[in-house]
């Protein structure tokens, strides 16, 4: 049945959550039956581009009042008359929300991040306000059991899809270049970037000859490079800078690493298991690699903020190749569960739901 969508952002650059609206919105416009708009918010600085098919009204700004923003949906919404509006985090499901209000259209709230690691504050306005929406999109599990008791009617847990082309040959443990990789922000809060040098410099005092390559940027760059020189490792640690395809650049490296504290289903991580990289991450919250990882079997999982524990591990499979090729191997299976075409027909599915077209 014909839907008219639309999503609603704060702005579109080169993050994960960017990377994943805009597969959204290009997917879900595949769909003959489905007409859609996007409106966000300020100004987009991205490479990502929609579909000639999206209707895209973005609002040329940087910053706002809330007032200003709200009446701006609002505007949008009588204008395009949608049959659901699809708000991805946290700001533009609470503008959203607002907007809507009278408009009878129905509000999807789209949770990317984890609940619990929000502000106090902003986790208990989530609360109170998300029980207006009428439906909610996670990626885990343990996400949707944050706001069970709050949003009362439709839910779903849609995980974000793998798309990693142009890797062929996937080269045993053995023939791999001496580097470990990381891919995501260099950023301490959330990244745990102090925890990944400390642990590689743990490392370095059992194998040398290894390089640590880091791709990515972020506001803590200059911070962390500065630790490496005080670590006594900045002639191993390699800052790459942002990359387009990033799996293409890591896939010779002997093993892909993830220090974050919290995080929902990380692309990067998504991205290295699929290209048969043994993966070592920590537990992240609300628990992106437990969904992802049995822990010794398809990858390891050591504590958060644990440098040692994780030095363990890179040792342990930098001293045992066979192992390493195993965890390598079975963590494609990754490719399987998270198909694009799978995940596509999830979210048109869902939205069918909300709008009363089951």
């Amino acid at each position: 049945m014909n839907k008219r969508i639309l999503f609603v952002g704060q702005r579109v650059t080169y993050d994960g959550y960017s990377k994943m609206f805009n597969w959204t919105v290009n997917s879900l416009s595949e769909y003959n039956e489905n007409r859609i708009f996007l409106h966000t918010f300020y100004y987009s600085n991205t490479e990502y581009t929609f579909s000639e098919n999206v209707e895209w009204s973005e609002v040329i700004r940087e910053k706002a009042e809330r007032w200003k923003i709200i009446f701006d949906l609002r505007k949008k919404i009588k204008e395009i008359h949608p049959d659901v509006i699809v708000a991805f985090l946290y700001d533009a499901g609470l503008y959203s929300i607002f907007a809507a209000i009278q408009t009878h259209v129905p509000v999807v709230v789209c949770e990317r991040s984890d609940p619990y690691a929000k502000l106090p504050l902003n986790a208990k306005i989530a609360q109170f306000f998300y029980r207006w929406a009428d439906g909610a999109v996670f990626q885990l599990p343990q996400a949707q059991s944050f706001f069970k008791n709050i949003i009362k009617k439709k839910t779903s847990v849609i995980p974000n899809p793998i798309f990693v082309t142009g890797i062929q040959t996937i080269l045993p443990f053995s023939q791999r270049k001496d580097e470990i990789s990381y891919v995501g922000r260099i950023h301490v809060q959330q990244k745990r970037i102090d925890v990944l040098l400390i642990a590689f410099s743990f490392f370095c005092k059992t194998i040398d000859n290894v390089k640590l390559c880091l791709y990515g940027d972020g506001e803590d760059l200059s911070e962390m490079m500065r630790l490496t020189k005080n670590l006594g490792i900045s002639d191993k640690v390699e800052f790459k800078g942002k990359v387009n395809n990033p799996a293409q650049y890591i896939a010779t490296s002997k093993c892909f690493v993830m220090s974050s504290d919290f995080e929902g289903i990380s692309n990067a991580l998504l991205e290295a298991m699929s290209i048969g990289l043994p993966v070592i991450t920590t537990d992240t919250s609300p628990g992106g690699a437990r969904f992802l990882i049995e822990n010794g079997v398809n990858g390891f999982i050591v504590n958060r903020g644990d440098a040692s524990m994780l030095a363990e591990k890179l040792i342990y499979l930098f001293q045992n190749p066979l192992v390493a090729d195993s965890i390598g191997n079975k963590a494609r299976g990754v490719l399987k569960r998270f198909k694009p075409n799978l995940i596509k027909e999830k979210w048109n599915d869902y939205l069918n739901e909300v709008c009363g077209n089951e």
